[in-house]
């Protein structure tokens, strides 16, 4: 995964605005987006685990080890050097 923030552009208005309000609430743009964002997760989790609730879980694929041996068959390339 990238560990690198994404770049935010913001238009030049918006900008304006948050200067003013972290000149206002003596905080720095980053703390205001910071508490933006915390604040729209806060409000979407609650949302999100609502949705989750809706979703069926298919007990076939509910992460459960299957008991039939025939089911677990992996294709792996044979490394053993061709007998004589």
């Amino acid at each position: 995964m990238n560990s690198q923030p994404t770049p935010l552009t913001l238009s030049p208005i918006t900008m304006q605005r948050l200067s003013t309000i972290s000149l206002m609430q003596k905080l720095s743009v980053e703390q205001i987006i910071d508490k933006l964002v915390e604040e729209h997760f806060s409000q979407l989790i609650p949302q999100l685990e609502e949705y989750m609730k809706t979703i069926p879980i298919d007990p076939a694929r509910s992460g459960k080890r299957s008991s039939n041996r025939e089911t677990d068959v992996y294709m792996v390339p044979n490394l053993d050097p061709p007998e004589q």
